[in-house]
């Protein structure tokens, strides 16, 4: 996966030999929270429930070629939580090769993985409906990283109306 530093343009999505496309330009801000705090604004809550770094192999992922990152490659997963409170989070899009960046510590920034690795706890992407209140996507989206790279902030896009919230992810 491609990757930008802070304060140029950054992929949100990739093709199928893993080159990425240039999208909007994103930057780092003042983190909302850390891992574990569910951060609410205009009806919409984001959520990290945890980090998982490195994401370890399972039986199934090295079967399928381009499935898993050759080295000096890995996978960073974040377990994240996505929901419309009391029905008035305007933001309908949660499609995570448009909402989520990971920022490393050296200030590089990451899109995901497009489609995840097809587990059970991948994070499904689904569409929320605003007039639906307590509606919740939630699972794991996965970062091709280079060795040596420590996650240090997510952010997440709310699309429309624009709502950028940033997760510390340091200890």
């Amino acid at each position: 996966m491609g990757q930008a530093q802070a304060d140029s343009a950054v992929a949100d999505n990739s093709s199928a030999d893993g080159v990425a496309q240039t999208a909007a330009p994103v930057q780092l801000m003042q983190s909302d929270g850390g891992i574990g705090d569910r951060v609410e604004r205009e009806g919409c809550s984001f959520t990290v429930r945890a980090v998982v770094n490195p994401v370890v192999a399972q039986p199934g992922d090295l079967a399928t070629p381009g499935k898993w990152p050759a080295p000096p490659h890995f996978y960073v997963g974040v377990d994240v939580v996505v929901a419309s409170l009391q029905g008035t989070c305007k933001a309908t899009v949660t499609i995570p090769s448009a909402s989520a960046r990971l920022f490393g510590g050296d200030g590089s920034v990451y899109a995901p993985k497009i489609g995840g690795l097809k587990r059970n706890e991948d994070y499904g992407g689904l569409t929320l409906d605003p007039g639906q209140p307590g509606q919740d996507n939630m699972g794991m989206i996965y970062f091709e990283v280079p060795a040596g790279f420590t996650p240090a902030v997510m952010q997440w896009n709310f699309l429309s109306p624009p709502i950028v919230i940033q997760i510390n992810l340091e200890p």
